[in-house]
């Protein structure tokens, strides 16, 4: 089971999230799994990364991917670490 997470800095719609979310799906990650959070990385209240953290069940083998940038060069560097099954 993959799943994925996306932040932008500002709500303001300013930023958006759709070049990482196209990221997340390219890689594999179904929509009803990518989890996000519209807010400056100096807070600590992320309710998008919690629900993300708490998403993978323990019979399934959990990606993390990472990371995604809004540069689509950068995406072409995507690392993926897996946990043991």
């Amino acid at each position: 089971m993959l799943i994925g997470y996306m932040r932008v800095s500002k709500a303001d719609g300013s930023q958006v999230l759709d070049l990482q979310k196209d990221a997340l799906i390219e890689a594999g990650i179904t929509p009803d799994r990518i989890y996000e959070d519209l807010a400056s990385g100096r807070f600590d209240d992320r309710p998008g990364l919690l629900s993300c953290l708490k998403a993978p069940q323990p019979k399934h083998k959990s990606s993390i991917i990472e990371p995604v940038s809004t540069e689509p060069a950068f995406n072409n560097n995507l690392q993926t670490s897996s946990s043991p099954p």
